[in-house]
């Protein structure tokens, strides 16, 4: 068994540009390959004597930081044992490239257009394919930054910075109470009774004669 290092890799490309994380990957997998092949591992198949023969997925995954480890953790074991170097690189890269360049881009560029509501529905739903990435505190101001100009300032929401359902949840609750207060500035408050007032006086008006 060779004494050789694997290459480190700690998912940080994804702080990255899209560009520059995918040159970073795309360098990594290389470099990997010339090392599992200066020494002799195994290119694919199951390895049985890991300490033996290890196979190149065998021995990079070693190299995999906590937190990207964890993340290769979340494959079924069988699976991960069965990988071959293609698997695994293209692992590597939807991983830690794809999400990167879409999922976080788009979660970045995302306003709210209608209410907060489906604004954070939207939100929540690209939030899965980067939270893994994002500490409570950027999801927070991320989702601050979206916000119409009017809600965004709110001194409210300003202090509340690492809990986002509860961020969301007063969001929520401001939108819907800004929404009452126009419908309400729209229709005087005797507004809905003088109309049904005069609906009443009509219809007796227009009432067949006993």
């Amino acid at each position: 068994m060779t004494s050789a290092t694997p290459p480190a890799f700690d998912g940080s490309c994804l702080r990255m540009t899209p560009y520059e994380c995918h040159a970073f990957v795309t360098h990594y997998l290389s470099h990997c390959k010339i090392i599992c092949r200066l020494h002799g591992f195994q290119g694919d198949g199951k390895s049985q004597l890991f300490h033996v023969h290890p196979t190149y997925v065998d021995w990079i995954s070693t190299g995999l930081s906590h937190q990207a480890f964890a993340k290769w953790q979340r494959i079924p074991d069988e699976e991960r044992r069965e990988f071959t170097w293609l698997q695994y690189a293209t692992w590597i890269q939807t991983s830690f490239t794809f999400k990167r360049t879409y999922g976080r881009a788009l979660l970045t560029s995302l306003k709210q257009e209608r209410s907060v509501v489906d604004y954070s529905f939207a939100f929540n739903t690209l939030l899965e394919t980067v939270e893994d990435t994002l500490e409570p505190l950027a999801q927070c101001t991320l989702y601050r930054k979206g916000l119409k100009p009017d809600l965004k300032d709110r001194p409210e929401l300003n202090a509340i910075h690492e809990n986002l359902n509860t961020l969301q949840s007063e969001a929520e609750c401001l939108d819907a109470l800004k929404e009452h207060l126009r419908y309400d500035s729209r229709n005087p408050p005797n507004m809905w009774s003088q109309i049904g007032c005069a609906t009443e006086a009509l219809q007796q008006q227009h009432a067949p004669q006993q």
